[in-house]
């Protein structure tokens, strides 16, 4: 993934700060589209009596939810 597009790879500079730019557009879209399959989800799951703006990690969460919520805590 590191190798340049021109060597057959994607070209991606820096994958970590890569993957936290989709992790945040992920969250934003779960703030904006409540009505999602994705965000019902992760709401009955998740955080079943509180805002998504509001909630704390659970006992045992999810690795996908811990990224999600982590990337949601840092660009709030």
């Amino acid at each position: 993934m590191y190798v340049n597009k021109e060597d057959g790879g994607l070209g991606f500079r820096d994958i970590e700060a890569f993957n936290e730019a989709l992790l945040a557009k992920q969250s934003s879209r779960l703030i904006q589209n409540e009505s999602s399959l994705l965000f019902t989800l992760l709401k009955a799951k998740c955080f079943p009596y509180a805002d998504i703006m509001d909630v704390t990690l659970g006992p045992k969460p999810s690795f996908t939810w811990q990224s999600i919520l982590g990337v949601k805590n840092t660009i709030l």
